[in-house]
């Protein structure tokens, strides 16, 4: 870890992390999130930096393995919609009644891009007081792993704009 000062005169760690995607980043501790008992399918304990991507996305990348990482959406205001639960007292993240938390959903990333998908039945929970997390995983035919990203009028949109766009080019 090394310590930079920025613009507010506030020292924050940073740490340099290896991405095979976008080489050396240095991330604020404040960025790093701990999974004690790892995520679906990556089931040792995982430390992860969070940083911007391309918005509204952002970018969870693994410290330990530079070749893992997800592209993520704030699913709070969705876990709100679809009534996910947070879970209270879990032992990974101490997580309490009260306590302010995020939900980071990950998303699956397609072409074209309006063939997107997010996972709803299992999102991360943060406890952002001890920036620990866990995945949990629904039981909820409501809560779907290929959830559409984009709603169908927004697809309907796309496509219709893009059949006008082919159209311009062959009246060229």
């Amino acid at each position: 870890m090394s310590f930079q000062d920025t613009d507010k005169k506030i020292i924050e760690p940073s740490l340099l992390i290896k991405t095979s995607r976008f080489g050396n980043i240095e991330v604020g501790a404040s960025k790093i999130i701990q999974f004690p008992s790892g995520l679906v399918g990556y089931e040792k304990p995982q430390i992860f930096a969070l940083f911007d991507y391309h918005t509204p996305f952002h970018w969870l990348q693994s410290i330990d393995d530079p070749e893992l990482g997800f592209v993520v959406l704030d699913g709070l205001a969705i876990s709100k919609e679809f009534e996910m639960q947070p879970p209270y007292g879990d032992p990974d993240t101490d997580l309490q009644e009260g306590d302010e938390y995020a939900v980071i959903l990950i998303v699956n990333l397609k072409e074209p891009v309006t063939k997107s998908t997010v996972n709803l039945a299992a999102p991360l929970f943060v406890n952002m007081k001890n920036r620990r997390g866990v995945q949990v995983v629904y039981d909820d035919p409501k809560l779907s792993i290929q959830h559409p990203l984009f709603p169908p009028e927004v697809i309907e949109a796309a496509k219709s704009s893009s059949k006008e766009e082919k159209e311009e080019k062959k009246q060229e």
